[in-house]
């Protein structure tokens, strides 16, 4: 799925991504979440489009996707 995902990224809004991280599993258990790092911010903002959370289709698949922002470690 990695694969065809990064290539439909491609076809659609060019050469934008960087890599796609996904859930290990165990099995043949689907992976809950991922992670997908684009080259710029600005395909995040073009993708969620000012809303926080957004749903694109890969594969036949529901995707949701929202912008991964980083905990302050410290606070814990």
């Amino acid at each position: 799925m990695v694969a065809s995902s990064s290539d439909n990224a491609c076809r659609t809004w060019g050469d934008c991504i960087v890599r796609v991280l996904m859930e290990k599993t165990t099995g043949r258990g689907q992976p809950m979440y991922g992670r997908v790092i684009f080259k710029s911010k600005a395909f995040v903002s073009m993708l969620l489009n000012g809303k926080g959370c957004a749903s694109i289709f890969i594969g036949g698949r529901e995707i949701r996707l929202r912008e991964y922002i980083q905990r302050n470690r410290s606070n814990y």
